[in-house]
């Protein structure tokens, strides 16, 4: 399926905008037959939601909606309505457009046990392995974020117009909807700080919700400042049900800000004053192992996963397992048999005749958790291939490029959701937290896929080869349209050109 199937059906405007109030101007017995907020999908019988957004405001668009059929429009400006046109007043179009698009698919939501993850690094991770270990309970999941869509152990092949981590509304209940038509359970699911802030989860509850992490990183820009970055991320918890778990991460230097003490909470981390308490963490070729004490009984977990930074990640699903009194033993088991991520620390080549590995980190944060990996003593090189994201902060710009110029032998520069930012400023803000002399092995490329065969060119026996940036993404973001590019599938049809087993 190349797009969303989205609900097709007719419901009255007097159902639609029941429990609204009442600043309107509509024939409660037309039906509408959709609804969007994006004019260029409207078609007769649509009600469309004019949304002021960054870059546009839907008000702009009513006459044009209405041309295409639009029969009502849901607006915050109702004088800007054409007199005669039906329309809906509210506060917040983006809070009545996620109500709106729950209505429209029955609240198939609250069918569903609902579990999210917010963090700067770490939610696609535990999602993933959220998702994973219900499946391997024998609790039939489904996950919304960066790693992909999935129902059971099955990628879906859609695409998604607009974000993919936490989808607009729309897409994101139709994806409930059929989730549930194919008797789904649970949902695991990405909650980014875009995707609380836009409102696209307003008016939903979760019977559970994990912090990972907060660290500076690129999207700050976006929400204003840090606080307003951390606020954003703290709404998830006012989203849980009465009651829900809070998983949150001892750790966490800004914990204060997530603690309500009126909700069932599990702190989980090597801090003392974490409930679920890791310590005794080993690392090896084989993965990770360390000890959880929960109470007065201690828990030991293997994973083939690597990297000690997911400790932490593990740590905080067995908590919410245990929250959801699942049977600790069981839980151990299923989480066990998880062996990689999609898209993190993925090996496609190994060792022979030199490692390739695909990553999603982008962060300082994230290229942090990874230094222990890159720099293994077995690697005589490491070339690198870094796509610097579109609109990114110029201070986290500086500190990337220190960090990477330090871990790799060879660092090729390429695109990474260049939006409309100016390319060229986009490097020169990378290149100017370097000395010289760490420029001297850093190199430009425009286009990623060359990037990639350059990377490999330079590859000899021994080396390391790290794309990082994307993982397993299939958009890429340029000038406002998206184009298919996965960093996994493009590598892997690289390898296999030059007849190298994967």
């Amino acid at each position: 399926m190349d797009a969303v199937a989205y609900a097709s059906h007719a419901m009255k405007l007097a159902l639609l905008f029941r429990d609204f109030p009442t600043r309107s101007h509509f024939d409660p017995e037309e039906e509408a037959c959709g609804i969007t907020c994006d004019s260029r999908e409207v078609s007769n019988g649509f009600v469309f939601v004019c949304i002021k957004g960054n870059k546009t405001d839907g008000h702009r668009y009513i006459s044009q909606a209405h041309a295409k059929g639009a029969i009502a429009f849901v607006v915050e400006d109702p004088d800007k309505v054409p007199g005669g046109l039906s329309y809906l007043q509210v506060d917040s179009a983006k809070e009545a457009y996620s109500l709106l698009c729950q209505r429209w698919t029955h609240e198939v939501w609250k069918k569903l046990q609902l579990f999210a993850v917010t963090g700067t690094t770490g939610k696609t991770t535990i999602a993933y392995i959220l998702h994973q270990t219900l499946m391997n309970l024998g609790i039939k999941s489904a996950l919304i974020g960066t790693a992909g869509y999935y129902l059971g152990n099955q990628r879906l092949d859609i695409t998604i117009k607009g974000p993919v981590t936490t989808p607009e509304p729309k897409a994101l209940h139709t994806l409930f909807q059929d989730f549930f038509a194919e008797d789904c359970k649970a949902v695991s699911m990405e909650a980014s700080s875009f995707g609380l802030s836009e409102k696209r989860l307003h008016g939903m509850q979760f019977d559970a919700a994990i912090l990972s992490n907060l660290a500076f990183n690129h999207h700050i820009g976006f929400h204003g400042g840090w606080m307003d970055y951390v606020k954003a991320k703290s709404s998830l918890f006012a989203m849980l049900k009465q009651d829900g778990l809070a998983i949150l991460n001892a750790d966490e230097k800004h914990l204060d800000l997530f603690i309500n003490p009126k909700q069932k909470t599990i702190l989980y981390g090597f801090s003392d004053t974490a409930h679920l308490r890791i310590s005794d963490l080993a690392e090896s070729l084989d993965g990770i192992s360390f000890s959880m004490h929960y109470h007065d009984t201690t828990y030991r977990m293997f994973s083939s996963l690597q990297g000690a930074f997911h400790a932490w990640n593990l740590a905080a699903v067995f908590a919410l397992g245990l929250g959801m009194k699942y049977d600790p033993q069981e839980l151990l088991n299923a989480m066990e048999k998880i062996k990689a991520i999609p898209g993190r620390w993925d090996l496609l080549l190994k060792e022979a005749p030199f490692t390739v590995v695909i990553d999603k980190a982008n962060t300082p944060i994230a290229i942090q958790a990874l230094s222990s990996l890159i720099k293994n003593k077995r690697y005589v090189r490491r070339i690198g291939v870094f796509g610097n994201v579109g609109g990114g902060d110029y201070a986290e710009r500086v500190i990337l490029a220190k960090m990477l110029g330090e871990l790799f032998d060879q660092l090729i520069l390429t695109l990474d959701d260049p939006e409309d930012e100016d390319i060229w400023n986009n490097f020169n803000e990378f290149l100017s937290g370097m000395t010289s002399e760490i420029r001297q092995k850093v190199r430009i490329v425009l286009s990623r896929k060359e990037a990639m065969e350059k990377a490999l060119d330079e590859a000899r026996s021994g080396d390391l080869l790290l794309i990082l940036g994307r993982g397993n993404q299939r958009e890429f973001l340029i000038r406002g349209r998206s184009e298919v590019f996965d960093d996994v599938e493009e590598m892997k049809a690289l390898l296999k050109h030059r007849g190298l087993k994967q």
